[in-house]
């Protein structure tokens, strides 16, 4: 009888181990993550970016989150930066609409380095430019961080023709670099056009691929933990530390790009170049409803900068001044204001972002060219209207070309000289 009472004894232990621990240390694995994911104050190392119909991805509306740089610099400590979306899933606070009439809207398009995911959000290009214009400026200037990861001017247009002409934009700009081409390339592919070659949408696969079943280490983190350690032990590397094993892996930024894939990607030719520029011709025509027009700018990446004669940059610069100028639209080429601010520290981050000078080096070459070049709420009434208009051009407001090379100081000390002037005179 007590032989009896023992062999059951050790069946229900047996039963036990094989179906309730593995219950149990489940339990205890989700809490653990769970406990983790609170400890870490939400923290990420990205903004969240989900799948879209027309842009193929677009940052997920309403986040608000603690990111924290993957980078470690003396001239950007990894400090925790607070990242939000408002409810149009742009970067900042939220827009009033339909716009106030005493609003001068700018909205700038790019990729991470005008999102500038892993800078403050009054540091960003955008944020700058808004400073820099306000102080000249009685009427509110508002200045859009239009940034999206991995963003080209195919996507950039698909944002405009979908989303971003509904905020009533007084002004477009737009950053093209090198970058550019690689993402048009991966895109392009999900585009749908219209019968004369004009992108319609760009969805993103996972929208329109069939459902599977989840497999089990998708379901059960046992089973997930369990074919780590294995392949782990079989391949002879290391665990990974607990803190990462129970925290859950973020969503995936797409397109992440190393520092010689960067550098792959820049060494374009010049038909992939004309096909990364075509959308443009199609973004002007959307910017003829847009008062303030289409500005097109231009910033080296740290690859040109380093080797202070990068060919494909002088190449996409050509052909966007040679584009601007048979547009007549207002080209912004920063790279000798990037050289120069180059001498106080580094301008770059990985993944292509900009420093917190790289983001002010930007924004003054931006603001620069606007001022000088474009006649709008920033310039003063009275200087507008003596300023003589220029015989040989139709539309002074926006010239075809500039290259900045100074300051924004230097060109506000000059209005000003010329403010006293008049006043002088009159």
């Amino acid at each position: 009888m007590r032989i009896r009472r023992r062999s059951l004894w050790l069946l229900g232990l047996a039963v036990f181990s094989i179906v309730l621990a593995p219950c149990l240390i489940e339990i205890g694995l989700r809490v653990a993550a769970c406990r983790s994911g609170l400890d870490a104050g939400s923290l990420t190392t990205g903004p969240e970016v989900v799948p879209s119909w027309t842009t193929h991805h677009r940052l997920a509306p309403l986040q608000r989150k603690q990111i924290t740089p993957r980078h470690n610099s003396p001239d950007q400590p990894a400090e925790s930066v607070l990242f939000r979306t408002n409810s149009l899933g742009l970067r900042g606070r939220e827009l009033e609409l339909p716009k106030p009439r005493d609003v001068f809207r700018i909205v700038i398009l790019g990729d991470e380095a005008i999102l500038g995911a892993s800078t403050d959000e009054s540091l960003t290009v955008a944020a700058r430019v808004e400073h820099w214009l306000q102080t000249r400026s009685q009427m509110r200037i508002e200045v859009v961080n239009a940034g999206l990861p991995d963003s080209c001017p195919l996507l950039s247009l698909l944002q405009v023709r979908h989303q971003l002409l509904a905020i009533q934009p007084d002004m477009l700009l737009i950053d093209v670099n090198p970058g550019d081409v690689h993402n048009d390339h991966r895109f392009r592919r999900c585009t749908e056009l219209a019968a004369d070659g004009q992108p319609l949408a760009a969805s993103h696969p996972e929208l329109s691929a069939p459902k599977r079943t989840r497999s089990l280490s998708e379901n059960f983190l046992v089973v997930h933990h369990t074919e780590r350690l294995l392949a782990s032990w079989l391949s002879g590397t290391a665990a990974r530390s607990p803190e990462s094993e129970f925290t859950p892996l973020p969503a995936s930024v797409p397109g992440e790009l190393t520092g010689q894939e960067s550098e792959e990607a820049a060494r374009v030719s010049r038909e992939e170049l004309s096909l990364m520029l075509s959308p443009l011709e199609d973004l002007a025509r959307l910017a003829e409803t847009v008062p303030g027009g289409l500005v097109v700018a231009t910033h080296p990446t740290e690859h040109d900068l380093a080797s202070q004669a990068g060919q494909d940059s002088t190449d996409l610069t050509n052909r966007l001044r040679e584009f601007a100028q048979n547009r007549r639209l207002l080209f912004c080429d920063s790279t000798p204001a990037f050289r120069n601010a180059a001498e106080k520290g580094s301008l770059y981050l990985p993944r292509g972002e900009l420093s917190r000078q790289g983001h002010e080096a930007y924004a003054r070459a931006l603001a620069v060219a606007l001022v000088e070049r474009v006649a709008g709420p920033w310039t003063p009434i009275r200087q507008r209207a003596t300023q003589p208009r220029p015989k040989e051009s139709t539309a002074p407001e926006r010239l075809p070309e500039v290259r900045v090379d100074g300051g924004l100081g230097s060109a506000i000390q000059q209005t000003a000289i010329q403010q006293t002037a008049i006043q002088v005179t009159k």
